[in-house]
């Protein structure tokens, strides 16, 4: 469960939410892609490090999509 409450903020930061039905949505993608992770890891090793590599792609992800907005913003 800890790593879904980060997984959440992580979401929180790139996934438009509403509301409390938003952040139950949220809570549910969390523990589900959690459940998934875990079931296809192979040791607790494999298992970290999934879900590291999964949260740093995202933030890297959005990272991206600031520099693209912030260029077209002065493009405009």
């Amino acid at each position: 469960m800890f790593f879904s409450l980060r997984e959440l903020e992580t979401l929180k930061k790139h996934i438009p939410y509403s509301g409390k039905e938003g952040i139950e949505e949220l809570m549910r993608v969390a523990v589900s892609f959690e459940e998934l992770i875990f079931n296809t890891a192979t040791s607790q090793v494999d298992y970290l490090r999934k879900i590291s590599s999964r949260m740093q792609s995202m933030e890297e992800g959005s990272e991206i999509k600031q520099e693209e907005f912030s260029k077209r913003r002065k493009t405009s």
